[in-house]
Order: structure tokens, then sequence, then C-alpha cells
């Protein structure tokens, strides 16, 4: 998804639209699928929500006046509701989605980048761009990279599919393990790292350009 909006779909995924050439009063940030893959929502920096196929929507934030700009949405396990996560550490929750706390009042050294939930929505992890990580409801916390040299700012964490860990990956390809999570031998990989993902057997990086850099776990 580009920041105009353009959503554009790889391998089975199907494009079911997008706000490209809608006039937007804030650039989009993020996009999240439904659990089924047959919706998808779309989030931009004022919490602007707006959903395509099967996705309903349950709410967004533009009336909320934020403090901070809008980095992420996650959808609960159902699929019947979402998180907003902004960069301050707030985090807003809306349809079945509970709320479980935010960071909204730590003093942070670092934004916000991302919000994820654990597999039963009954918790979450928000993670920093100097690698702090704050655990809410019945997510663990396995550690953080506040006190690791890290290449260059974290943009994701990604849970172990064993559930007992997390990577966090920086916008140059660098990972950090912890807990449960395997170490994999990283190496920059030329472009800019937006976001990452787990299977069974690997974890992908995807870049700026869309482009997918697995390493095997």
């Amino acid at each position: 998804m580009s920041s105009a909006g353009l959503v554009k779909a790889f391998g089975t995924a199907t494009n079911l639209g997008s706000e490209s050439g809608h006039r937007l009063n804030a650039h989009m940030v993020a996009v999240v699928a439904t659990p089924d893959g047959r919706g998808y929502w779309l989030v931009a920096a004022d919490g602007g929500v707006f959903n395509f196929g099967d996705a309903h929507f349950y709410g967004s934030a533009t009336h909320l006046h934020l403090a901070a700009p809008v980095v992420g949405i996650v959808a609960a396990p159902g699929g019947r509701g979402y998180w907003i996560v902004a960069a301050n550490g707030a985090v807003l929750n809306f349809g079945d989605a509970g709320s479980y706390g935010s960071a909204a009042h730590f003093h942070l050294a670092a934004p916000i980048v991302g919000l994820v939930a654990t597999p039963d929505g009954r918790g979450y992890w928000l993670v920093a761009a100097d690698g702090g990580v704050f655990r809410f409801g019945d997510a663990h916390f396995y550690g953080s990279a506040t006190g690791i040299h890290l290449s260059s700012p974290v943009v994701a964490l990604v849970p172990d599919p064993a559930g007992t860990g997390y990577w966090l990956v920086t916008a140059e390809g660098q990972v950090v393990p912890f807990g449960s999570a395997p170490k994999v031998t990283w190496k920059a990989i030329g472009q800019a790292v937006v976001g990452a993902f787990a299977t069974s057997s690997a974890l992908a990086l995807i870049t700026r350009s869309g482009a997918l850099s697995t390493y095997t776990t």
C-alpha cells in the first residue's frame, strides 16, 4: 500500500479496492487484512479508517484530536474489531477489540512504530523505534533492544510462531531475537524495510518497494 492509498495485490491476494485518486485529509500509513483474507482496512495518519471487501467499519479516530499521528492498525482475531495505535503510544480499540492499556502517558525515548496482538487477542505489544517493548494484557515480555546497538530504527516486532518469543526488525534488516525466537544470520538488504511477518518456517522482511527478503527459522 502506498501513502496515497494505492493497494497492490500479489500471489493469491485479491485487490478489493483502494483510496488512490481520492482526496485524503492525511496520508495512509497501514493496511491490515481480515482473518479470512477477503477484505482489509486502510488507516490514515489522522486516524481515518477505510474498509474494503468483508471488512466492516467499526469506527475511526478522526474526531478525537489525537496528540500524535497514527502509525498502525491491527485486526482483532475474530475480525469484528481493530486497534489503532499512535506514535505517542495511545491505543484506541473499536468493535470487539479489547482495551488493555497504552503507553500514552509513558515518558517514551522514541516513538511507537507498531502494535502486535497476541493470538487470542487478549493482549498486545507496543514496540518503539529504539527497540523498547511494552506489554499489555496477556502479552509476555521477553526482552527489548534498548541496550543493544542497532544498525537503524526498529520498524517491526514479529511474534515467534511458537508463542514464547519475538523478533525485532530494523529498517536496515537487522533481526534481534528474544525468548524462543530462533537466531537468524541477517545481512543488510540494500532497501528500507517497512514491515515483517513470520510463517511456521521463515521470517519475511518487506521492503519499501514491496520485495520480500526471507530467513529460514
